[in-house]
């Protein structure tokens, strides 16, 4: 039985792109109105790889032809350093959810980095 792939389209535009760490694009996305049945198809696709295709007009089915295929570093489940950074927000959570998430996240993953340094031989 074949996965079902899900396509949505949402009027939205992009608000900020910031880059990462490992060379990529952070993207804020600002959505306009929508459906209950949209917002739950957004959330389906939370952690999911795909494809982002963005566009200033409709995007008709024929023009999303020829896509290579995604091959996933971890198939259907998260990388190392994805359930670390969801292990800490529910720590986060739990201690109290001082400050901005990102800002502790950034401050705890350095703190583990100057761990792991302060053990390696000069």
């Amino acid at each position: 039985m074949e996965e079902q792939k899900l396509t949505i389209q949402i009027p939205s535009y992009i608000h900020k792109v910031e880059t990462t760490t490992d060379k990529g694009l952070k993207l804020t996305v600002y959505t306009q109105e929508i459906s209950p049945e949209t917002k739950k198809d957004l959330f389906e696709l939370l952690d999911q790889l795909g494809w982002l295709v963005f566009a200033t007009a409709r995007i008709q089915p024929e023009n999303l032809v020829n896509l290579p295929e995604i091959k996933p570093e971890f198939k259907n489940e998260k990388s190392p350093a994805q359930r670390l950074k969801a292990i800490l927000f529910v720590y986060w959570n739990q201690n109290g959810s001082k400050g901005d998430f990102e800002d502790f996240y950034k401050d705890y993953i350095e703190k583990i980095i100057e761990n792991i340094r302060e053990k390696l031989n000069p």
